[in-house]
Order: structure tokens, then sequence, then C-alpha cells
């Protein structure tokens, strides 16, 4: 990074040129291993080399965040900005709030496997129906694909392959846009066959799933692919109450009856539109408000609030918070 910063206007044109003349590959990355604490999961994570990938991907934000933003539902809050936890317990306690004490139910659910379960080709569907720039719309299109592109330019690079600057812009475009026939041809125009083609050509035709946990740019791709459900939601299903954190999402109603049809619309939706899954651990439950005396909640012998059923646990860290401070231990 710092031999970046310190010759950063010759690094700018070198960044330009990649970009204009369409020569970007990414990088090659084994996936590391971490252990989340909070939620007691192990994750396959990539993480991006600052030169020049993590630069490429905050270039193409910057340009995609608009097209997310344009439409966003307002309380679609993972990692949009001036959404995080406070704007989310903000809007929760205010929906606890108008209940007013009357019963009401809800409903909690996830995404199985989100990130690692995003059909590219319905991304990319998406993608192509509000991009009009041809470049902008190749480039997303890479980084979606960033894992095969990269694989590929790593056996013919290892293996000594010559390949100039055109032939190599029209492979990695190639494999972007699923062209499986145009890769294989320029595979054959380079001189590629037996047993290299035939690895070169599995890793091509395979269909793969998933944006890699690691990249800032995932997150943005994340919001961008359930943008369409949050309205179909609130809009179509009319819930009263509705909140997406990136796939955790909370819906609020007065009816268990009517919360029971949403799941099966919504899986319905996810299923036929998404190529999603709604995880097998869903509730729909009674919000019970602590049992109160002398305007405190009663405490047990473990000085956990009573309550006579579910507490806010069941929800992210936003919605825990909004219950925690309206009604502190």
């Amino acid at each position: 990074m710092r031999e970046v910063l310190e010759n950063l206007d010759e690094h700018t044109e070198l960044l330009k040129k990649m970009l204009t003349e369409e020569l970007f590959i990414p990088d090659y990355h084994k996936p590391s291993i971490i252990n989340e604490s909070s939620s007691k999961k192990t994750r396959r994570i990539l993480k991006p080399h600052y030169k020049y990938e993590q630069v490429i991907h905050h270039c193409a934000i910057g340009q995609f965040k608009p097209i997310v933003m344009n439409g966003l539902y307002e309380f679609s809050c993972g990692s949009i900005p001036d959404r995080g936890v406070h704007y989310g317990k903000k809007y929760m306690r205010k929906w606890l709030d108008s209940y007013d004490g009357k019963k009401f139910f809800v409903f909690k659910m996830d995404v199985h496997h989100f990130f690692e379960s995003i059909n590219r080709r319905i991304l990319k569907r998406k993608l192509k129906a509000v991009i009009r720039d041809k470049r902008f719309y190749r480039l997303l299109c890479i980084l979606i694909e960033h894992d095969k592109i990269a694989l590929v330019a790593k056996i013919l690079t290892d293996a000594g392959v010559e390949i100039d600057a055109e032939q190599t812009k029209t492979l990695v475009g190639c494999i972007a846009f699923d062209d499986i026939s145009g890769a294989l041809e320029v595979l054959r125009e380079i001189g590629i066959a037996g047993a290299m083609f035939e690895e070169l050509k599995i890793i091509i035709e395979e269909m793969r799933k998933g944006v890699p946990l690691g990249y800032f740019t995932s997150q943005w791709f994340g919001n961008f692919y359930l943008k369409a459900l949050d309205h179909y939601i609130k809009e179509e299903l009319h819930a009263e109450h509705y909140m997406r954190y990136m796939d955790d999402m909370v819906i609020l109603g007065k009816s268990k009856k009517k919360l029971h049809k949403m799941h099966r619309a919504i899986e319905t939706y996810l299923n036929d539109n998404l190529d999603l899954e709604i995880k097998g651990d869903w509730q729909v439950f009674r919000f019970e408000y602590p049992v109160m005396k002398d305007g405190k909640p009663v405490l047990d012998e473990n000085r956990k609030q009573v309550t006579k059923g579910h507490m806010l646990d069941f929800v992210p860290l936003w919605a825990a918070s909004a219950w925690r401070s309206m009604y502190p231990p």
C-alpha cells in the first residue's frame, strides 16, 4: 500500500488504463478460515489484494452504489451507509411502541447460506436490466466470476502459455458472460489441447454459485439481489412492519395466521425467483413484554427478565438492542 501511495500518479494511470482497456484480471486466492466468536461459526473468506483488486472493488461500488440505493426499501439495513445498528434500533423501538402493549407476533427468518447460494446467472440478469454501460456491466460480471477467471489465468500462467492482450480480453469476457463455446475457442486458438484443455473446460463449464465473503462487492451484490424481495414483502404481502439486515429478516404483525401465510409466499418467491431457500430454523411466535412490578421488569434467580414467552433474542442485534433499551434489566 505504501508503494502505491508514494507513487499515486503512476498507479492512477495504470489503473485507468486497466479499466478503460478492459485489462483487469482478478487475482487467485486461497480461502482463509476464520472463527466468528459471536455466532460460533467457521467461515471461508477471501482476502483481495490492495493492488489493485481492493481499489477496483471500491471504484466499481462507487458507480454501483447509486443503482442499489435507487428504490431500495428504506428498512434494508445491512451494510448500507447510515443504516446501521442505531438506525435499525430506532425504528424497531418505534414499531414495538406502536403495539402499545397489545398482542402481536414475530416472524423471524434468514436465508440458508445466503452469500454462497446467490445464483450468478440470475444476479447478472438483474444487473443487465439496469446497467446500460457495457464496459461497466462487463467489469461487474468479471467480479462475480472472479474465481473461475482467476483459476484459468493461474493455470495458463503457471504452464507458461503465451496469450496476447486481445486474446486475454476475449477469454475473460467469455467466461464473465457464460459464453462457454467462445472461451473454449480462445483456448484452441492459443494451442491448448489434451489434459490441460479438458481441465480448463471443466472449470469454464461449471455453473458456480455465490459471491465471496470478504469482498467489499459482495454486500452490495447481496442487497441488490434481495431488492425486489423487499418490495414484494412490503407491497404485495402487505407486511405491517418489516426489516431486513442483509439476509436476516423480521416481520411483525397482529395475525399469526397471516405471518404463516407470508412464510409460504416468501419461500415460494425465493425458490422461484432467486434460487434461494429459507433456513430451517425460521419461527413465528407471540412477542411477550416482560412481567413488570412497580414499573420494573421482574428478574428470576439468574437475574434474567421474566416473560410469558419469547424475548427479543430471536432477532439480530438491532432488534434485541431496541428491546433491551426499552426494558433494561
